[in-house]
């Protein structure tokens, strides 16, 4: 079965994010942030609000103790291919 991963931040390969200042993702129709391999949140504040996913990455989430940093999302924050759905969920 073929994935097809879309969202507001898109990155074909490894994605860091990175400084002293804010990032905002909003994305109502979908997920907020989606990385093809390794997705690593090192400084800033962080905000993801998403109708899916908040943060979606194929191979891993490194995520630093950032203060300021939230994930709303409507059915799971963080997920990979290994996350199983929860119940009721589509």
């Amino acid at each position: 079965m073929t994935t097809t991963w879309t969202g507001a931040v898109f990155a074909k390969d490894d994605l860091t994010i990175n400084g002293t200042g804010a990032l905002d993702v909003t994305c109502s129709a979908g997920h907020g942030i989606v990385c093809k391999n390794d997705l690593r949140l090192v400084s800033g504040a962080v905000s993801v609000n998403a109708s899916s996913h908040a943060i979606q990455a194929k191979d891993s989430v490194v995520c630093a103790v950032v203060p300021g940093t939230s994930l709303a999302h409507r059915r799971h924050p963080l997920a990979n291919d290994e996350t199983p759905p929860r119940a009721g969920s589509t």
